[in-house]
Formats: C-alpha cells, structure tokens, sequence
C-alpha cells in the first residue's frame, strides 16, 4: 500500500464545509451568505429601533456586525455563535414588543429570522 500524505487534503478541506445536506460549499460562499443574512437583519433592527425603545436592539445590531466580519474572513464558525447570539436576542425583542410592532415589520423580522436559523442549521 503507497504512503498517503495527509496535508494536502486536509488544506483543501479547511477552504470547504460539509453542510447537513452532504453537500460541499466553499467558505467563502458560506461566508458571503451569513454576511448578507447579517446585513438584512442589520437593516431591518435599524427600521425596527424607530418604531420601538429598547437597548437590545443596538447590542443584536453589535452582535449582528461582529458575525458579518467572521463571516467576511472565512471564520464560519465564530459567525455562527455571533448569529446565534444576535438571533435570541431579536426573538426576545419580538415576544417583547409584539403589539407595538406593525405587522409588515414584524413577518418581514420573522421571514428573516428563520431564513437565519436555516442557514445555522444548514451550515453548522
């Protein structure tokens, strides 16, 4: 049996993710989704924050920034506990304020959270 050196495929497989389908994504494909969910929860807490008073919503948004950046570096997993983090902390809001949120706002927050939550699961 030939000597197999195992470096190489394990420097390929650092670059890759395995998500629960069995499929193989680059990080960096990985990364540019969970910057982009980032972002549209970003936008969407800054619409929400002028609707509604309440300090969690700038410390989802902090938590939402840090997770963008790992994501940005390829550094999936660190993104995903940020998300995670940001992602209780939003449903806390919603549960909160749910009378004193407009209904358009609050399914398009929804929609948001679960495509999130998705990604979470597809990806971690």
């Amino acid at each position: 049996m030939p000597a197999v050196t195992a470096q190489p495929e394990k420097e390929l497989a650092d670059g890759f993710i395995i998500d629960s389908n069995g499929q193989i994504t680059p990080k960096s494909v990985v990364g540019e989704l969970g910057e982009n969910i980032c972002d549209g929860l970003i936008a969407a807490l800054w619409v929400l924050d002028e609707v509604i008073d309440d300090d969690r919503i700038e410390d989802a948004q902090d938590e939402l920034s840090e997770a963008a950046d790992a994501f940005r570096n390829n550094n999936i997993s660190r993104g995903m506990d940020y998300l995670d983090f940001a992602l209780n902390t939003i449903w806390d809001i919603l549960y909160d304020w749910v009378s004193q949120i407009p209904s358009w706002l609050y399914n398009e927050l929804v929609d948001l959270l679960n495509e999130a939550e998705d990604f979470i699961d597809q990806y971690s």
